[in-house]
C-alpha cells in the first residue's frame, strides 16, 4: 500500500507550509512522497525533499485549490492520497498507514441532520445524488487515488463539460471537494472504505494533527505554539 501526502498551497500560505512540512518531517511516517502543488513553482525553489508541481489556477483561487485536489490523481500514482493542508501541524508521531485497515481507508462521516453546515444542497446539486452525510470531519483526509479519478470523471460526465470549465463557472464558491469525494466514495467505491459515523460510534482513534486557520493569518501566539511542537 503506497501512500503519498498531497498539499495544495499558494503564495499567502508559504509560512504555514514551512511549518507543516517541518512537522511532517519530524512526526509523520508511512508515506512515500510529499507532493506540493502550487500555481507558481518559483515560490518553492527552496524545497529539495518534496516533489513540487505547478498547477492551473482559476479566477477564484478558493475554487481553484479544490480543483487541484480533485485532479491529484494526475500527479501521483500512489494507492492512497493523504490530503494535508498547509495549516495542518502534526504534533505527535503519526503513521499514515494507521488510516488503512485491511485495505479499507478510514473515512469519518456525520449525518447532516445532526450538524449545522451548509454543504448538503451544494453537494447534492454538484453530484445529482441525495446526500445524507457530511465527510469533511477532520484533516488530513485519505482517499484512494482511483476514487478521486472516478469522482473527477463522474462530474465531467454528469455536467457534460470539462471539470475545469464547470468549476470555473461555480458561483459564490458553492463547491465542497471533500464532500463530493465522500459521496462518490460511498456510492461508487464503498468496498474500499471503512465509514465511521461520528455520532453512533463508540469512539475512534484521533489523529495527532492540529488544523489551524490560515485565512486569519499566522499570529505570534500560533507561531510560538508551532515552534514549541517542532522543538
Amino acid at each position: 500500500m503506497i501512500i503519498d501526502i498531497f498539499i495544495r498551497t499558494y503564495e499567502k500560505d508559504l509560512r504555514w507550509l514551512d511549518y507543516a512540512l517541518a512537522s511532517i518531517e519530524k512526526n509523520v511516517t508511512g508515506y512515500r512522497n510529499v507532493i506540493v502543488a502550487i500555481p507558481n513553482k518559483r515560490h518553492l525553489t527552496h524545497l529539495t525533499k518534496e516533489i513540487v508541481v505547478q498547477v492551473q489556477d482559476m479566477k477564484d483561487g478558493y475554487v481553484g485549490q479544490q480543483y487541484t485536489k480533485l485532479e491529484a490523481w494526475r500527479y501521483t500514482d500512489a494507492d492512497v492520497i493523504c490530503y494535508w493542508d498547509s495549516d495542518c501541524i502534526a504534533y505527535e508521531p503519526f503513521d499514515v498507514r494507521s488510516q488503512v485497515i485491511d485495505g479499507k481507508v478510514i473515512l469519518l462521516k456525520s449525518a447532516y441532520s445532526k450538524i449545522d453546515v451548509p454543504w448538503r444542497p451544494i453537494v447534492e446539486d454538484t453530484t445529482k445524488i441525495k446526500c445524507e452525510w457530511e465527510y469533511m470531519r477532520r484533516m488530513p483526509l485519505f482517499f484512494y487515488g482511483s476514487t478521486v479519478k472516478l469522482t473527477y470523471e463522474y462530474l465531467e460526465r454528469i455536467h457534460g463539460k470539462s471539470l475545469y470549465k464547470y468549476m470555473n463557472g461555480v458561483a459564490n464558491r458553492t463547491f465542497s471537494e471533500f464532500n463530493v469525494m465522500g459521496v462518490c466514495a460511498e456510492n461508487f467505491d464503498a468496498d474500499k472504505y471503512l465509514f465511521i459515523d461520528t455520532h453512533s460510534s463508540d469512539g475512534f482513534d484521533g489523529i495527532p494533527v492540529k488544523q489551524f486557520w490560515s485565512w486569519s493569518g499566522l499570529t505570534k501566539d500560533e507561531s510560538n505554539e508551532i515552534k514549541n511542537i517542532l522543538k
